[in-house]
């Protein structure tokens, strides 16, 4: 009934789950965003293994993009910053998706394009956590090395990272 489907969105819904679970990678409003969605991550992939990974018309960024990168990434290790913005500036415009956005935030992965070819981005985000590595964000970025690895898809890694989040909890958890 509507009335169930409505308070499963509130209880149990992907945006309540998602954040503390990691299970919804891709999440959409409409029946139609999630086919758009779906197309879209398979515009990334082979068909197969064996395969080459589709390639695309290069959109590369504007040549500002350079010198925006500059004002983005602080001079002090101590400031944060959104690695979304520089993810932005260095990828084939309007190119990146990324995957399981609300889970474990401190680090980012997903999809995008250079010179129309496409990688697996990984990268940790100085935003979050000060980009530190926990057991969710290690495992997070483990499953989507692994899932680039049965495509043969490239890996490009981001790296502005203190180290691991220390804390008993974390070490007992097997960071």
């Amino acid at each position: 009934s509507r009335a169930r489907r409505s308070r499963w969105r509130r209880s149990a819904g992907p945006t309540l789950t998602a954040p503390a679970s990691g299970v919804s990678h891709l999440t959409a409003g409409t029946d139609a965003e999630a086919i758009r969605l779906a197309r879209h991550l398979l515009s990334y992939l082979p068909l197969n293994n064996l395969e080459d990974p589709p390639r695309q018309a290069p959109r590369p960024p504007p040549e500002s993009a350079a010198a925006e990168l500059a004002r983005i990434v602080p001079e002090s290790p101590q400031q944060p910053y959104d690695v979304h913005a520089v993810i932005d500036r260095i990828a084939d415009l309007d190119s990146f998706l990324e995957i399981q956005p609300l889970w474990a935030t401190n680090i980012v992965v997903g999809f995008a394009r250079f010179d129309g070819r496409p990688v697996g981005l990984v990268a940790n985000n100085p935003a979050t956590l000060a980009g530190t590595l926990d057991i969710d964000a290690s495992t997070k970025a483990a499953r989507f090395v692994r899932f680039l690895d049965a495509f043969n898809l490239p890996v490009l890694t981001l790296v502005d990272v203190p180290g691991f989040l220390p804390g008993t909890g974390q070490e007992h958890g097997g960071i």
